[in-house]
């Protein structure tokens, strides 16, 4: 039999609390841009706004909500995750999207996403009017370590403490009394043999401890380094060439192509590049399609910008669905790189490659913002006026609203331009946020076209080693189909659904097409999230 006496000495109890606390896990955070993933879709015969929080650790749990237009009467509404590399028949029964109390035509449901690997959200509605589904293609990324509150630590922590102390306390009694007679006295000799061996095994557990926290950390600093994500960085050099004041060299051989795939066009160019200037107050812009050389090395003309540092970011699509935004930043008051330094098939390439640009190139080079009598609206070079009126809306997925008239009040209709009716850069303070944006919202074209024909078992699931195996539809072809993945409902409308990671000050470019010329306009607007 054991008996527990009340002998366990007050400085092994402190001793264990200073070791304890010495040995509490430290957590960290990390931050990226953009968690929410909008698409305006028509689920069948009913149009809606998607909207997919993905989990910022993997596995997570993914939070989707669906707002139907018009609130219609509808039997059931269903949420599936698809993997790129199972289709709907490798994914699980889909989960029922339930609706939320109080907001008519609103459906929110939940679903775990247990890897990386590209995704869409197979959204399926069913009602008076005929049913219907949608693919909301994106990329889960663990972009997070879960962290502790203070409180929740404490807590921990004192319990820790308090099962340590027993322990100690269990392993001294233990040697005091129990080889001893219920009412034997222990000997000094047997009380120093329990202090010592009380003091060996307080040394054992906080060796324990010790090495248990150092795995820990060794664990974190692993998922840290390799599992969370960090954007690809793209490597940047400017040249002056004979035929072009200036040229941009983009090199993204860092990407890994063999997990992910070739590059696929999206809306009909590989690439998709903005460059904004590091200075917040500037609202000078270049909306860039690159040439390609090799898989990983692209060429375009800079155009007119004025002098210093610029954010490059480059929107990217694989074949497998996975979309990717590159960054870099080039400073352009460094003197430019000799081209003799590049690889003479590079040079060859380029006297060969006489003209840089793309004919979908555009840019503003130091805009000057008129302002008309009207709250909220500028006056454009050409005389068209852009009006926010999206300040006050109830949704803040439309804040992004702006209507677009000519100067004598007709609504302007714009042209697609690169299949879509506009687009728009939304850029966040020290180029932390960032977002390549259509009325059709923030998902690749490309991602959506690549799930629904692997699940109309219309192209292969196999992926290229260099060039993609897949033929996607061209933009002509989807042009119709994305111009009606909008919101806007009546003339010169334009919305951009989109919600801001938080609530701040963001630089918004807008760009449309009207009689074959580009239209660029920059906006300094506070923005707000949900």
């Amino acid at each position: 039999m054991i008996h527990f006496k009340s002998e366990c000495p007050g400085f092994f109890i402190t001793l264990a609390l200073a070791s304890l606390i010495l040995l509490v896990p430290i957590t960290t955070k990390a931050h990226l841009g953009q968690s929410n993933i909008i698409q305006q879709a028509h689920i069948g015969p009913y149009p809606a706004r998607i909207t997919v929080k993905k989990p910022d650790v993997i596995p997570g749990i993914a939070q989707i909500s669906i707002r139907f237009e018009g609130a219609p009467e509808l039997d059931q509404v269903t949420v599936l995750p698809v993997q790129a590399d199972l289709g709907r028949k490798g994914s699980p029964p889909p989960d029922p999207a339930k609706p939320v109390k109080g907001e008519p035509g609103l459906y929110h449901g939940e679903l775990w996403i247990m890897t990386g690997v590209p995704h869409s959200i197979h959204v399926a509605a069913s009602g008076s009017l005929g049913e219907g589904s949608a693919f909301v293609p994106f990329t889960p990324m663990a972009t997070n370590t879960p962290s502790m509150g203070p409180f929740m630590t404490i807590i921990l922590v004192a319990l820790l403490t308090l099962l340590v102390v027993l322990l100690v306390c269990i392993i001294r009694q233990s040697v005091l009394y129990s080889t001893l007679p219920p009412t034997a006295t222990p000997s000094r000799k047997r009380i120093t043999a329990a202090n010592l061996i009380t003091v060996a095994s307080l040394a054992v557990v906080a060796t324990i401890l010790h090495f248990g926290k150092a795995w820990w950390d060794s664990e974190e600093k692993h998922y840290t380094n390799n599992r969370l994500y960090v954007p690809a960085q793209a490597t940047l050099t400017w040249h002056q060439l004979p035929e072009s004041p200036r040229a941009l060299r983009v090199d993204l051989s860092n990407i890994n192509f063999k997990r992910r795939g070739p590059l696929v066009p999206d809306h009909g160019k590989l690439v998709h590049i903005y460059m904004v200037p590091v200075e917040e107050k500037s609202g000078s812009v270049a909306h860039l399609h690159p040439l390609k050389l090799t898989p990983g090395i692209f060429w375009t003309a800079v155009p007119d910008l004025p002098a210093g540092a610029y954010h490059v970011f480059a929107d990217v699509t694989h074949e497998t669905g996975y979309s990717q935004t590159l960054t870099g930043i080039i400073d352009l008051d460094r003197q430019p790189d000799p081209v003799e330094a590049l690889e003479p098939i590079e040079q060859a390439w380029l006297k060969a490659e006489l003209h840089l640009r793309d004919s979908d190139d555009s840019w503003l080079s130091d805009p000057v913002q008129t302002q008309s009598s009207v709250p909220n609206e500028f006056i454009m070079d050409s005389g068209i006026r852009i009006r926010w009126t999206g300040e006050n809306v109830s949704d803040p997925a439309e804040q992004l609203r702006f209507e677009l008239t000519h100067p004598d009040g007709s609504p302007v209709q714009t042209e697609p331009y690169l299949g879509m009716a506009a687009h728009a850069a939304i850029v966040g303070a020290n180029g932390t946020v960032y977002t390549h944006i259509h009325p059709a919202g923030t998902v690749s074209m490309a991602a959506m076209q690549l799930f629904e024909l692997r699940d109309a078992g219309k192209i292969t699931s196999n992926i290229g080693l260099n060039e993609p195996l897949c033929q996607l539809p061209s933009v002509d072809e989807s042009q119709s189909r994305w111009l009606e993945m909008s919101a806007s409902r009546k003339a010169g409308e334009i919305i951009f659904p989109y919600l801001p990671p938080t609530q701040g000050n963001y630089r918004v470019w807008i760009q449309f097409k009207l009689q074959n010329r580009i239209h660029t306009q920059f906006l300094a607007m506070s923005l707000r999230t949900q």
